[in-house]
């Protein structure tokens, strides 16, 4: 079965590869565009291992082959381009610092995108859709996203509270009953 996301499949799960296959790992997300052109030779004697060790590694990422692999692999180039992180410098341009910044949200998005559990989405939302009553907590910077969702449910008309102090939070919580739910936020 191939993975939606090989390179982060590759990331996930490099700590259960073997010593040899993270030297694949290794070099396949360093060059992954490179990989994509290579024969399975090739990536062996990159990578300082044998043959057997790259399908070896194919396959404890969920790949059935060396093929599969490099099909996955280029899909993922095709369709994921790789921003780079972004600095600013004093000769950057307001154009050029402007692209480094919604490239590197982009990518940041693309990466939640990737990673979400959609099937904790799903039970959120419905636990959400069915609530009583919904109280947002956050502290410090989280509190003003609690601040921000709780607007944001009572212009849906739903009942809805926040709060940032954490004593209050505690006496909340102890007033909460069944059916009721709690969005606990945390920036960090």
């Amino acid at each position: 079965m191939k993975p939606r996301n090989i390179i982060r499949a590759i990331e996930n799960g490099r700590h259960e590869l073997r010593k040899s296959e993270r030297k694949v790992a290794d070099f396949v997300l360093a060059k992954a565009e490179d990989v994509i052109h290579m024969r399975i030779v090739d990536l062996a004697q990159e990578s300082q291992v044998s043959e057997p060790t790259v399908v070896r590694f194919c396959r404890a990422i969920g790949c059935d082959g060396f093929q599969a692999f490099k099909l996955a692999l280029a899909q993922h180039v095709a369709h994921s381009p790789r921003y780079q992180q972004y600095r600013f410098t004093e000769q950057d341009s307001a154009h050029e610092y402007t692209f480094k910044v919604f490239d590197a949200t982009m990518e940041t998005l693309k990466r939640v995108r990737d990673n979400i559990d959609v099937g904790a989405i799903e039970k959120a939302v419905e636990a959400l859709r069915s609530a009583n009553r919904v109280e947002f907590y956050g502290f410090g910077a989280s509190g003003a996203v609690a601040s921000d969702a709780q607007h944001k449910f009572f212009r849906l008309q739903i009942s809805s509270s926040a709060y940032s102090d954490p004593h209050i939070q505690a006496m909340s919580a102890m007033s909460l009953r069944r059916g009721d739910v709690v969005v606990a936020i945390s920036q960090s």
